[in-house]
C-alpha cells in the first residue's frame, strides 16, 4: 500500500481528507492545512496531529515532511498555494484537484472565466508541474451549465463533482491504473485579474450578453464580493437572478 501526504483546504479538502483517511488509515503520514482556512475549526477537530501552515512556510514544510515520512504520493485537495521547486523536487508524485476542465481556465477563479469566456466547465485531477495547473491530466469530468448558472452555482457543482470524481478515481491512482494525458496550451488566469475585469464601467458600451455574463460570473449566494460599479464616488455591488420563464 502506498503511503501518502495530504494538503487540504476548505470543505472539499475536508471531505476528501476524511475519505482518504477512512480508506487507508495509517498510510496517511501527514496532513497539512492553511492556518487561514475557512473550515479551520472543522478541520482541526476532525484530524489528529494536523499541522497548520502559512503560505510563506508551506513549501518548506511540505519538503521537510516528505523527507521525514518518505511518502509515495502527496495529494493537494483544494490546496490554495503554489508548489515551488523545493517541494516538487523531493521525490513523490504530487497530484492536484483543480476546479476546471483543463486545459481551460488554469489558475484562479475558473467559475468566472468559464462564464465570461464561454469555455466548458468541469473538474480535473492532474499531476503537478512547476507551471500552474499544466501537469498531465489523470481524470476529469465536464459539468453541464446553461444561461441560468452563476459563478456560485458552478462552484457548487464543481465541489460535488470533484468529491465524486476523486472518490471514484482514488483506487486507480493508488494502483497507478491511469493513462496521463498531456495538456495543450491554454490561458492561465491570476487572482489580480478578477476585480478589474468584473468592475463595470458605467460609461462603457457592452454587448448585453457580455454584461450579463460578467454579473452572473460573480454572483454567489454568500457574502463574496460581486461585480460592482462606481456612482458619485460610491461603490455598489450588483448580482443577477436568471430563471426560465413559464408564462407561455
Amino acid at each position: 500500500m502506498k503511503s501518502v501526504g495530504l494538503c487540504i483546504s476548505d470543505q472539499v479538502g475536508l471531505q476528501l481528507g476524511k475519505f482518504v483517511v477512512d480508506q487507508i488509515g495509517d498510510n496517511v503520514k501527514f496532513i497539512l492545512a492553511p492556518n487561514k482556512c475557512p473550515c479551520y475549526t472543522e478541520i482541526a477537530s476532525e484530524f489528529k496531529d494536523i499541522r497548520f501552515v502559512s503560505k510563506k512556510e508551506s513549501n518548506d514544510t511540505i519538503a521537510d515532511l516528505v523527507h521525514k515520512s518518505n511518502v509515495d504520493i502527496v495529494f493537494l485537495l483544494w490546496w490554495p498555494f503554489i508548489l515551488n521547486e523545493t517541494a516538487l523536487s523531493t521525490g513523490p508524485t504530487f497530484i492536484n484537484t483543480h476546479p476546471s476542465l483543463l486545459p481551460y481556465n488554469r489558475g484562479k477563479h475558473p467559475y468566472y472565466w468559464s462564464i465570461v469566456e464561454g469555455t466548458p466547465a468541469g473538474v480535473s485531477i492532474h499531476l503537478v508541474s512547476l507551471n500552474i495547473d499544466e501537469g498531465d491530466i489523470l481524470f476529469q469530468e465536464e459539468i453541464y451549465t446553461d444561461i441560468t448558472d452563476t459563478g456560485g452555482s458552478i462552484y457548487q457543482k464543481s465541489v460535488n463533482t470533484m468529491i465524486s470524481l476523486f472518490q471514484k478515481s482514488f483506487v486507480y491512482i493508488l494502483d497507478e491504473m491511469y493513462s496521463s494525458q498531456p495538456q495543450s496550451f491554454s490561458k492561465c488566469h491570476y487572482g489580480v485579474e478578477l476585480k478589474k475585469h468584473s468592475t463595470i464601467d458605467l460609461d462603457r458600451e457592452y454587448k448585453a450578453r457580455d454584461l450579463i455574463n460578467i454579473i452572473r460570473g460573480r454572483t454567489f449566494d454568500n457574502n463574496n464580493p460581486s461585480s460592482c460599479f462606481i456612482e458619485n464616488n460610491t461603490k455598489y455591488y450588483i448580482t443577477v437572478n436568471i430563471r426560465e420563464a413559464n408564462d407561455g
